[in-house]
């Protein structure tokens, strides 16, 4: 997982990345966690956006099993998860599912229904306990 994230990241990048730059260096010995939260703040430089994916990737890794169906149930979770009643909808998902970030996802068919999850448990791990870590700098 460690070696698949870094070098994504590293490809999707328009720029020449120094390997000897501290900041990519930092991100790098901080493992997983590091590189995940490296590519949510490049993706997502607005940091009242960056806590939207956050809040919604995270109701994704509250689904166990198959994943979470996005019908009625993925926003509802998600505005739970974000301690706001209603805060989120189809469009939220939608925007997400349109970033760099949906690709940390994995979609299934469970009973007729589309679900979603994540493509790692290390990631549902972060995203269970560690998510307030990905929002810092």
């Amino acid at each position: 997982l460690f070696a698949k994230l870094a070098a994504e990241q590293l490809a999707d990048r328009r720029e020449v990345v120094d390997i000897n730059d501290p900041a990519w260096r930092a991100s790098l010995s901080q493992g997983v966690l590091g590189l995940f939260r490296d590519d949510l703040h490049r993706t997502i430089p607005d940091p009242k956006r960056r806590l939207m994916a956050v809040h919604l990737l995270r109701a994704v890794a509250f689904a166990f099993g198959p994943g979470l169906p996005w019908s009625t149930i993925w926003p509802v979770v998600a505005s739970d998860v974000a301690g706001v009643r209603g805060r989120y909808g189809d469009n939220d998902i939608a925007w997400l599912l349109g970033t760099r970030l949906g690709g940390y996802l994995v979609t299934d068919v469970a009973d007729g229904v589309t679900v979603y999850r994540l493509f790692h448990d290390d990631l549902r791990n972060i995203l269970y306990e560690r998510w307030a870590e990905l929002l810092t700098p």
